[in-house]
């Protein structure tokens, strides 16, 4: 018996994958074929030919093949950390037909290539939907978590500063492309990226990135710096010279730190904080300082020299009453604008002892007051002056050797003449009704 199966379409195979097969009847007449196997392609009826020969009568059986079930193999997939690079699955359908891949989650697929989106996790589904031969397959759903990528911070060494200097930026990139946040401690601040200088000292700038959803916390990395002091410097300008006597006056000084600069004084002054007090004629050294602080080095000290001149002076000397000879012997007295002692010179009808004078003789006398000066003082200009001595004023006394006296008597005259001056000397001249007598010397 010959069994035929179509050669197209829904049909079968026999074993040996052929389509006809011929089986001996067995003693009762029956033959039986080999299992007949759907040949994948559903659909029928379709007829099996059972032929004894050619011209022979026919049996047909009517087959149909049904759509076949398939399942589909998907490979675990590991636990990932975001920042992964791409890869790829492992999947089939025992169908052989293609099997298509979902993304649910933190991630996407392309094909059977997934890439990670985020932290979290990811649930790959795969389908395959079947055609007209194959039912769909069950889905296979394969989920894996997705942990936080670790971060590193990158941050460079910073140069050291002296205090004072401009603000200056700093900079930090995180391996993760997060923007990186700055803190500041020590004698420094810092706004944004921007760092200020408060103080000398030392100062650390600590970056951080403390992470988000797909990234953990960066480790901070700090970044120290010394601070130095600043230099400073001091603007103290030139002192006019002076003459000693001038009033106290006031010096000024500034510091480019902006601290207070002091005062010394050496040399013929003193100063009391900057009041410089001149103390005589020479020179004046006014050193203007500024000793720093936790901050500022001290500053290069700034002298300034002016001279002293002497000061000059003047005397007053009142004028002097005239005098008459026989005069007691009287003071003068004077003044010098300086201070000093004024001393006294005599010419003329007199003489000075100290401050006192002595007339000698009628006529004038002129007593001069002079002041020579010293280490502070120039020499006064002399003043003199000058009085009249009047001659002394004398009585005479005039007495008779007789009194009454006869005619042709011989008659004696004495004169005295006196003075509070002293004693006198020098000729007295008798007149006799006018006519001049024989002179007589006195005394008389």
């Amino acid at each position: 018996m010959t069994f035929t199966a179509p050669a197209s379409g829904a049909s079968g195979t026999f074993p040996g994958n052929v389509m006809t097969v011929n089986i001996t009847t067995n003693g009762s007449g029956v033959a039986t074929t080999p299992t007949l196997t759907a040949n994948g392609i559903a659909g029928g009826p379709y007829n099996v030919v059972a032929s004894m020969g050619i011209g022979l009568p026919t049996a047909n059986f009517a087959l149909t093949n049904l759509k076949g079930d398939q399942f589909i193999t998907l490979d675990a997939i590991p636990n990932q950390t975001f920042g992964n690079p791409d890869f790829n699955v492992f999947t089939v359908a025992s169908s052989g037909l293609i099997v298509n891949l979902a993304a649910i989650g933190n991630c996407t697929v392309s094909g059977n290539t997934i890439h990670l989106t985020g932290a979290g996790s990811c649930e790959i589904v795969a389908s395959q939907g079947g055609n007209a031969n194959y039912n769909a397959a069950p889905d296979v759903h394969r989920t894996f978590s997705i942990a936080k990528a670790n971060q590193t911070i990158t941050f460079g060494a910073l140069a050291n500063k002296t205090f004072g200097d401009p603000d200056f930026n700093v900079s930090a990139t995180a391996s993760s492309g997060l923007p990186v946040g700055f803190a500041a401690a020590g004698n420094c601040t810092i706004a944004g990226n921007t760092v200020h200088l408060t103080g000398a000292g030392s100062c650390t700038i600590t970056a951080s990135q403390p992470g988000n959803a797909n990234f953990n916390a960066a480790t901070d990395v700090p970044q120290s710096f010394n601070i130095a002091k600043a230099n400073q410097t001091i603007t103290f300008g030139a002192l006019a010279n002076k003459t000693f006597g001038d009033a106290d006056f006031n010096v000024s000084a500034t510091a480019s730190s902006g601290l207070s600069v002091s005062f010394t004084a050496t040399g013929n002054c003193t100063i009391a904080g900057n009041t410089v007090h001149l103390t005589g004629a020479g020179s004046c050294t006014i050193t203007a300082s500024q000793g720093g602080n936790a901050n500022f080095n001290a500053a290069t000290d700034v002298p300034q020299s002016f001279n002293i001149a002497k000061a000059n002076q003047t005397i007053t000397f009142n004028a002097l009453a005239n005098k008459t000879f026989g005069d007691a012997d009287f003071n003068v007295s004077a003044t010098a604008s300086s201070g000093l002692s004024v001393s006294f010179a005599a010419s003329g009808n007199c003489t000075i002892a100290g401050n006192t004078v002595h007339i000698t003789g009628a006529g004038s006398c002129t007593i001069t007051g002079s002041q020579a000066g010293n280490a502070n003082y120039n020499a006064a200009a002399n003043v003199p002056q000058t009085f009249t001595i009047a001659k002394a004023s004398t009585i005479t006394a005039l007495l008779s050797s007789v009194n009454p006296s006869s005619f042709g008597q011989n008659v004696t005259f004495t004169a005295t003449v006196t003075s509070g001056a002293g004693t006198l000397s020098g000729t007295v001249q008798f007149k006799d009704n006018g006519t001049n007598l024989p002179p007589s010397r006195l005394p008389l």
